[in-house]
């Protein structure tokens, strides 16, 4: 794995940010107008409590305004930000049949086992 030095010692840009969400939203991407407002608060905030986890680690010290820390904060929220639900999709008679006929199986199996031993003979042997 190669090294990146840069990333711990080049600072990251927030200079701009504010005219990407902008663009972003041109393109669809459902930013709110809190979202664009707030942009570069809440980098900043992402990036120092990073910093903040790094240092408690014993890691460097002061890299809330390094790339670093903006790159940690992309990894950590990929994914993250999507409201999804499993798409629910009806039963089809397919996965329901079978497993009706199953268990209409076991239940003529049950019956089977429940069956007296040795009965007699209703043909009138013994």
């Amino acid at each position: 794995m190669p090294a990146f030095p840069h990333l711990l010692t080049d600072d990251y840009s927030v200079d701009d940010i504010t005219a990407k969400l902008e663009a972003f939203r041109t393109l669809g991407v459902p930013y709110g107008d809190n979202d664009v407002a707030g942009a570069e608060a809440s980098m900043k905030t992402q990036a120092e409590q990073i910093a903040v986890e790094i240092a408690l680690q014993r890691g460097p010290k002061d890299l809330a305004s390094k790339e670093v820390a903006a790159l940690i904060a992309y990894l950590q929220r990929l994914g993250t930000d999507i409201q999804w639900r499993p798409v629910r999709r009806p039963a089809s008679l397919a996965t329901v049949a079978p497993a009706k006929e199953a268990a209409q199986a076991g239940d003529e199996a049950s019956k089977k086992e429940d069956a007296p031993t040795g009965a007699a003979n209703p043909a009138g042997g013994e």
